[in-house]
């Protein structure tokens, strides 16, 4: 049994290691078409709304992050695009929504 002492002292010996697992896939062609269908579609969705931003920018000529950007607002015309660009519906909601997520985030930093 071991004692405080030696408890303690193997518990400050102790070290975090960190794993990581490399895993390859090998996709069909038709997963291949629909991952780079579903990358292609969050892409446009950033620089869609990239673009929106900056032309709001260039019109008001200031930007304040926290007061001028609805997060809300942009997020809620994503189905109206999704009626627009049909090959928008064909991705998942997630990966679109992360892209603006994505951009949210480039925004804060």
């Amino acid at each position: 049994m071991l004692d405080r002492k030696t408890f303690d002292d193997y518990h400050v010996c102790m070290i975090k290691v960190n794993r990581a697992h490399k895993i390859r896939i090998y996709p069909t062609p038709l997963q291949e078409n629909k991952f780079r269908s579903i990358a292609g579609s969050s892409r446009w969705i950033y620089n869609f709304f990239l673009h929106y931003l900056d032309d709001r920018y260039q019109h008001s000529k200031r930007f304040n992050y926290k007061s001028t950007i609805d997060w809300s607002e942009l997020s809620a015309a994503i189905p109206f695009l999704k009626v627009e660009y049909k090959w928008l519906a064909e991705s998942p909601s997630n990966s679109i929504t992360a892209a603006l997520d994505d951009l949210k985030v480039s925004f804060q930093k």
